[in-house]
């Protein structure tokens, strides 16, 4: 019986663990074919901070190019019409874990890609579709054009048959009980 136990205890921590790794491998690889400045998953600090203009959101703040006004009313239709990157930065893996990490990475550029993804190219569904699929990121159940690899997802945006956004990111968690 106590060896029962003490297996069902290391066989779970060896699964977390896993987890985190599995997720972590992905970003890595995401992060060696994309070209952002800063990757997801990197450590902000004050040097790299003083470098942008912030604006702060619930639980997070955002890291836009430093000469944009961050009063500015809605930065994504800002991204409209400026190609622009701007940074995420929040705790990781949860809200509660405290750090300031790249969680989230969006892009209206067309000098950033993503894989083989870059904002002006033609939108053709099903080629994304077959190309991510390759890469191991399946299709969100219920998030149209986002496609999910364990904890990363990657979304798509289009108009007029064109790639007008690219987005990456990392699922922050929420412990239940936790409020902010």
């Amino acid at each position: 019986m106590k060896k029962s136990i003490i297996m069902i205890i290391v066989l779970a921590t060896l699964l977390t663990g896993c987890g985190t790794k599995k997720t972590e491998k992905i970003i890595e690889d995401l992060n060696a074919n994309s070209n952002f400045e800063y990757e997801l998953l990197t450590v902000v600090t004050d040097d790299i901070e003083s470098r942008f203009s912030t604006m702060n959101g619930f639980g997070m703040r955002i890291l836009v190019d430093a000469t944009l006004d961050p009063q500015i009313d809605d930065i994504n239709d800002y991204m409209d019409n400026h190609p622009t990157t701007y940074y995420t930065v929040t705790a990781y893996p949860d809200d509660s874990d405290g750090g300031d990490f790249i969680t989230r990475i969006e892009t209206s550029d067309p000098d950033i890609y993503v894989y083989d993804l870059k904002v002006g190219d033609p939108y053709v569904e099903d080629q994304i579709n077959k190309s991510m699929a390759s890469l191991g990121y399946l299709p969100h159940p219920e998030i149209q054009l986002t496609y999910v690899n364990d904890r990363v997802r990657i979304r798509v945006y289009h108009h007029d048959d064109l790639i007008v956004k690219l987005v990456v990111e990392v699922e922050v968690t929420n412990r239940l009980g936790i409020q902010f």
